[in-house]
């Protein structure tokens, strides 16, 4: 094999990765936010109320982000 395809297959390779990362990351946010619904559902928020709480929630998801920075 060329150093040239070995190159290429390892990008793709990466690149399928990180699609199946996002794809389960995503799944996750998704299953979560249905489960805030459904608890903002019962404890009757409205709204208004429950965008407030997703801010802060993302908020504070932005804050505990790790980071890949030296």
């Amino acid at each position: 094999m060329k150093k040239g395809n070995v190159s290429s297959a390892v990008l793709l390779a990466t690149d399928e990765s990180e699609a199946e990362r996002h794809a389960a990351s995503r799944k996750r946010v998704e299953c979560a936010a249905e489960r805030i619904a459904n608890v903002a559902s019962e404890v009757g928020l409205t709204v208004p109320e429950l965008r407030w709480v997703m801010t802060e929630v993302e908020a504070k998801l932005v804050v505990a982000r790790p980071t890949t920075e030296g």
